[in-house]
């Protein structure tokens, strides 16, 4: 993420808003402005959790695995360098 071009975007009015729960350092140094901006929420790093996210975390990691072993790419494919390296795979339904 550019922490410096958000600061901008945000500051000059090109996004209103933003809600980060990950930062290039952390914890924030002091000199971030980012913490200290009326128009900006930080959450940890779990916010996300809850019961229910844990579970579907589970069912959607196991559905990307039996996706693979049918053939397919993942609909969630993070690393797209993979690709080369099957190309037998055809693209998520």
């Amino acid at each position: 993420m550019n922490e410096e071009a958000l600061v901008e975007a945000l500051q000059s009015g090109k996004i209103a808003f933003a809600a980060l729960d990950v930062m290039t350092q952390e914890p924030p140094t002091p000199d971030n402005p980012l913490p200290g901006m009326d128009n900006v929420i930080i959450t940890p790093h779990l916010a996300w959790y809850s019961e229910h996210s844990v579970k579907e975390a589970g069912e959607k990691t196991a559905e990307e695995i039996v996706r693979v072993f049918k053939g397919y790419l993942p609909k969630s494919l993070v690393n797209p360098e993979v690709i080369k390296l099957r190309p037998d795979l055809k693209q998520a339904d």
